[in-house]
């Protein structure tokens, strides 16, 4: 059989949609530190913008999500949102341009839940095949605008020697122009029904989980150690990254050698991926999550000790293998911790039933009052479970970013936090291997 990618043109043109628009914020993101202190700006703004877009993410899951989810907006609202990044990000007025990314983590947030409601609402049948298929396209893009950033900013610069706008500048403008592409294919894609529909009284379903079951699933020993492997993964991930690239252009790599090792490294996750997810289902969870952090853990530590360009690129290399063992490991350790708590262990089940009053329209017997009963059946939600630990990592990376800044605003180096990460890093590897043990 085809891949959906093939054969649904909706699927095809939400590809080529995410992955035009994430080519600019791929640029973006790797020339956002170069170009924070081209604006003045201190080494510690460029964690602060980790803050900013972890801001921005909760934001737009918590907030954005339900307003666009009405509509069935979401893709066209995180077009429009990261079109606004990077428009913020052409301003070189530093204020301004720092809140980019929280513009980015803004439309990020609400493209999570969108892609997972956009597969429930059209695909009950392949809704795996399509959410990876659509984050796939955020990564395909991403990946090639950062190969290419170092490369086209420094060919801009010497073939136009603009004074009116920078190479930065141009490029944010061509990736601008590039998403009003995207920005067409989304309202292609609008899937809003602009018809009337009459409401029918249905079954309602209303996930939820209560107060009472926390105190059960932090007892629960696995769930607690993937808890804080979560955090301890992200937030290092938040207080090295982010200055990584000024540190090893410091160390005499160029922006077009830096550009190729982050495009090499993403590449070597994104195809190490087809066979690390064989490999966590042979060996379980707990040592794939080991081995991921500890290597991960190692390789960082040497990032600032690395001269040769070259033997930076084998570390990337080194690292993307690691990396490509923590995501499915990750993820089937959840679905086995959420197949553990069946409603025999999360029994919250109750059922309450009250009146509600309600008024009605009608012709000939104009506004009518009334009021009628029903009943509210209470389940358990196991799937809550995900939500807790994604939340867990985004908040960690924003608390990575913002520890990071307070590290350099008192006089710490941005080598300091490279070996901090990786510190956090090995931690979260001894935290593994007591899941396994």
């Amino acid at each position: 059989m085809k891949l959906i990618l093939l054969r649904d043109k909706k699927v095809f043109f939400l590809f080529i949609q995410l992955a035009l628009i994430s080519f600019g914020l791929g640029i973006a993101r790797l020339l956002l530190p170069f170009q924070i202190v081209y604006l003045g700006g201190e080494e510690y703004l460029v964690s602060v913008t980790s803050v900013l877009y972890s801001i921005g993410q909760i934001s737009g899951i918590i907030l954005l999500s339900h307003i666009c989810e009405r509509r069935k907006s979401e893709f066209v609202v995180t077009t429009l949102l990261w079109i606004l990044s990077l428009l913020t990000l052409s301003i070189p007025f530093l204020p301004i341009f720092l809140m980019g990314r929280f513009f980015e983590g803004l439309g990020y947030g609400l493209l999570l839940v969108g892609i997972l409601n956009y597969a429930d609402r059209n695909y009950e049948d392949s809704k795996g095949e399509v959410v990876g298929s659509v984050f796939g396209s955020i990564f395909f893009g991403g990946a090639i605008g950062q190969g290419l950033a170092g490369f086209l900013e420094e060919s801009i610069g010497n073939l136009f020697q603009s004074t009116i706008f920078s190479a930065f500048q141009i490029l944010m403008l061509a990736g601008i122009t590039i998403s009003f592409v995207s920005l067409l294919i989304a309202f292609m894609n609008f899937e809003q029904d602009k018809k009337f529909k009459i409401f029918k009284m249905e079954r309602i379903s209303l996930p939820h989980l209560h107060w009472k079951n926390i105190k059960t699933i932090l007892g629960f020993t696995p769930f607690t150690l993937l808890f804080l492997i979560y955090a301890f993964y992200d937030f290092s991930h938040g207080i090295y990254t982010p200055n990584l690239a000024l540190v090893l252009a410091s160390n005499n790599l160029t922006k077009t050698q830096i550009s190729i090792v982050y495009f090499t490294g993403d590449a070597v996750l994104g195809l190490s991926q087809i066979m690390t997810g064989r490999l966590v289902d042979k060996l379980g969870s707990w040592i794939p999550m080991f081995l991921s952090l500890s290597i991960k853990g190692l390789a960082v530590l040497f990032y600032d000790l690395f001269y040769l360009w070259t033997l930076v690129l084998m570390l990337f290399v080194i690292v993307g293998i690691g990396e490509s063992l923590v995501e499915p490991a990750r993820n089937i350790a959840i679905l086995k911790i959420e197949n553990h708590f069946d409603e025999g262990l999360l029994d919250s089940y109750s059922e309450h039933s009250h009146r509600h009053l309600n008024i009605s329209f009608s012709k000939g017997q104009g506004f009518t009052f009334g009021a009628h009963s029903h009943v509210h059946e209470h389940t358990p939600d196991r799937e809550s479970i995900i939500s807790w630990l994604q939340l867990t990592s985004i908040i960690s990376y924003g608390l990575g970013g913002f520890i990071g800044s307070i590290i350099l605003t008192i006089g710490g180096s941005a080598e300091l936090l490279i070996y901090i990460g990786s510190i956090i890093l090995l931690l979260g590897s001894l935290i593994a291997l007591f899941g396994r043990l």
